[in-house]
């Protein structure tokens, strides 16, 4: 995947539980007809039944050195919740606080802007903890943007 561009969530890396991703409850939620017996809870078209400790790794090309905005679309029925995103290993965006958008069919964004470098990077989304209705946000697409200087 490009950066600028979009990173479809579904698409996570390959590699399995513990390299590509980690989901706790290890079955698909959703429908299991998108990537079957991988055990992320994914349509196809995002990512949901997410828990606080799981996470999903992205392969991804910056096309040059600077400043992005990444916008994360997450649903969320309850207040509470934390995230992050790293590159290579290293938090860029620091604990993201995950919004009550009041319904898992209603998304908005949290965003940070980060300073990247120039290559190949591992982009780790990490769910640090749950809304207080015991559950993590649904994920849509996040877009990676240029954000200048």
């Amino acid at each position: 995947m490009a950066v600028p561009g979009t990173i479809a969530t579904a698409n996570y890396d390959n590699g399995g539980e513990g390299v590509a991703f980690h989901d706790i409850d290890g079955v698909n939620q959703q429908s299991g007809t998108y990537r079957p017996g991988l055990g992320v809870d994914s349509n196809g078209s995002g990512i949901g039944w997410i828990l606080g400790g799981e996470w999903l790794e992205y392969t991804v090309n910056v096309g040059a050195a600077g400043n992005y905005t990444i916008a994360i679309p997450v649903s969320q029925e309850a207040a509470g919740g934390t995230m992050h995103v790293s590159f290579n290993g290293v938090n860029k965006t620091g604990s993201l606080s995950i919004p009550n958008t009041s319904n898992w069919n209603t998304y908005q964004n949290v965003t940070a802007t980060v300073s990247l470098s120039a290559g190949q990077q591992v982009v780790q989304v990490a769910f640090d903890a749950n809304g207080s209705n015991g559950y993590g946000p649904g994920l849509g697409n996040i877009t990676i943007s240029s954000a200048g200087g």
